[in-house]
């Protein structure tokens, strides 16, 4: 498979968690032509270009950091990164989640933001977040104009504001 340069999945990846579970690593799905990676918390699922030779399974972590430079990797019973090493696939005792069904969006309107994550992350740093953690709750004008208010979750005293960047198309 060949992923967009500047792609970092292995970023989404908890490094802690334990190898032999499914969602230590990303997910390569060729019917549906896209690497999940999920840590049950987020998820990116990309979409890269499957080349014959590459079958279902978990990628590792490893393999994706490894392969940046080259952006490609032939997965099938190994990991194989273009102009790079070799990695066992990685082998699980159980099933990666059932990610098409998360991915899946209601009928009906939405609110599309476009949000700048550096500004929302230094206003959860101002308004009392660790430098590792911050969880903030997010309003948001149904119209899609207007600022969008944050507060931290339990702490609705506490507030701040980002400016409105227009209307989402």
């Amino acid at each position: 498979m060949y992923l967009d340069n500047g792609s970092k999945p292995w970023k989404v990846l908890d490094g802690k968690m334990d190898p032999g579970m499914a969602m230590a690593h990303a997910h390569l799905d060729t019917g549906a032509g896209k690497l999940v990676v999920t840590d049950g918390r987020m998820m990116a699922i990309y979409k890269p270009r499957i080349v014959e030779g590459d079958t279902d399974g978990p990628v590792s972590g490893e393999a994706l950091q490894a392969a940046s430079k080259s952006c490609a990797i032939v997965c099938n019973g190994s990991l194989d990164v273009l102009n790079g090493p070799t990695y066992a696939r990685p082998e699980c005792h159980n099933a990666y989640p059932q990610w098409q069904m998360v991915e899946q969006r209601e009928d009906g309107d939405v609110v599309k933001l476009n949000l700048d994550v550096a500004l929302l992350w230094k206003l959860a740093q101002a308004m009392g977040g660790t430098s590792k953690s911050a969880v903030l709750s997010i309003e948001v004008p149904v119209s899609g104009l207007g600022a969008i208010h944050a507060h931290p979750l339990g702490d609705p005293e506490t507030h701040g504001i980002i400016m409105p960047f227009g209307k989402a198309r």
